[in-house]
């Protein structure tokens, strides 16, 4: 326990993360409540315990955090578990999705709406209001960067299944480093949360595209080679 924080915490950012992320998130896979009214709503919560509790906003950061731990914890008994299913397996895929461009400054810097702010009772209906009510180059950008992620990802997972054929210890590593990340983002998405996970979707994409290239660079006498072999192994 340090002396200074009187906590053996590591963050004072864990309460924020689950009052006003995980629970406006998983809410709104819920019962459709929309993001901003339920963090409005948790926001009212945590000041009135700073009031109760005579902190302020200039209090320990720790235990501040800690009050919002305990008000999130309070939300998140309420929520069914169908709602974290729904709310995890949506930000995966965002996640795995979101293409690396948004993550250039240039195109961060563009005007945009808020994604999370966006109404939608579901990933798709958020997406399709996103890209659709109010269109501009960032919305166009992104269309693009979707569009260009799909055939890496088919890529990545094809790549998986090929290892996990010749290698399954290896497969089960990168599997795991991918579902790690994943799992920890869970509902929160943005494309720089992509970024850990994209030594291993590389890697993965790169072996059925070497297996084309190795096929390509083979010669004829191999692929004869290959079949003579092959058919004296079926005689035996």
């Amino acid at each position: 326990m340090s002396s200074t924080t009187d906590t053996s915490a590591l963050s004072s950012l864990t309460g924020f993360h689950l009052a006003f992320w995980i629970v406006p998130l998983v809410t709104e896979r819920a019962d459709g409540t929309p993001y901003q009214v339920t963090w409005d709503r948790v926001n009212e919560r945590y000041q009135q315990a700073l009031t109760a509790r005579g902190l302020t906003a200039d209090s320990n950061p720790f235990v501040l955090s800690a009050t919002k731990t305990e008000i999130a914890r309070d939300e998140m008994a309420r929520l069914p578990p169908a709602a974290y299913a729904k709310a995890w397996l949506e930000g995966m895929v965002m996640n795995l999705g979101a293409p690396a461009l948004l993550a250039d400054p240039r195109v961060r810097s563009l005007p945009k709406p808020s994604f999370y702010h966006t109404p939608g009772a579901s990933l798709w209906e958020k997406a399709r209001a996103y890209l659709l009510d109010d269109p501009g180059l960032y919305q166009l950008l992104l269309a693009i960067g979707l569009l260009a992620t799909l055939p890496f990802l088919v890529l990545a997972a094809v790549g998986l299944i090929m290892l996990a054929r010749a290698m399954p210890w290896a497969a089960i590593f990168a599997g795991g480093v991918l579902a790690y990340f994943l799992l920890l983002n869970g509902p929160v998405a943005s494309a720089k949360y992509r970024v850990p996970m994209e030594p291993v979707l590389i890697v993965l994409a790169a072996i059925p595209l070497a297996r084309i290239v190795e096929r390509r660079s083979e010669s004829p006498d191999d692929d004869q080679s290959r079949a003579r072999i092959d058919a004296h192994r079926r005689a035996r």
